[in-house]
């Protein structure tokens, strides 16, 4: 992120889930060059939280806050970052070259989730990366969840898919992190 957004938008809170009713609260990183495809797959993963745990199941029910619940020109959105970081129980970092060259989404959300053994990092593949190429400050390629519809297929970003298939993206993310959570629970 670099800063709160400077076209209005719709109050979208949360980015995911229900906030009241969530076991865990997560924390969405984004590149804000990516705005559009980042609120495109939220509200894929919205949809996709909802089937994962519907309301009386027992798996866990999650929520995610993303900046745009700052209001424009609302003072102090570092410390309003900080705080969402620090009551996170996990972090979804929305992969692309945008979010790599982004020295605060580094040092104030990528560091301080990745390092703190409590909380569970999700990387998603929003758009192509040339991991030959990038600097990757210490995200991973095997960590970065991309879709492919079968098993010897490439693996696909989200912004080179279709509308189905964008949902099945979102639904393999979720369970992957539904899993993670799972055996968190359990542990």
């Amino acid at each position: 992120m670099h800063g709160p957004s400077h076209t209005p938008t719709p109050s979208r809170q949360p980015a995911f889930g229900d906030a009241t009713d969530a076991d865990y609260q997560g924390f969405v990183s984004y590149a804000h060059a990516n705005q559009a495809a980042a609120w495109q797959l939220l509200t894929e993963i919205d949809v996709a939280s909802k089937v994962a745990a519907p309301p009386g199941s027992c798996f866990p029910r999650v929520s995610g806050w993303w900046d745009d619940q700052i209001a424009i020109g609302q003072g102090q959105w570092r410390q309003q970052i900080a705080a969402a970081v620090a009551r996170c129980d996990f972090g979804i970092f929305l992969l692309s070259n945008d979010l790599l060259l982004s020295e605060f989404v580094r040092r104030h959300e990528w560091e301080p989730i990745r390092d703190d053994p409590t909380k569970i990092v999700i990387v998603a593949g929003l758009a192509p990366v040339d991991f030959g190429r990038a600097r990757m400050h210490g995200f991973d390629d095997e960590q970065v969840y991309r879709w492919r519809e079968r098993p010897n297929q490439h693996h696909h970003w989200f912004t080179e898919l279709g509308p189905r298939n964008r949902r099945r993206f979102a639904m393999g993310l979720i369970e992957g992190l539904r899993d993670a959570l799972t055996q968190r629970r359990t542990s």
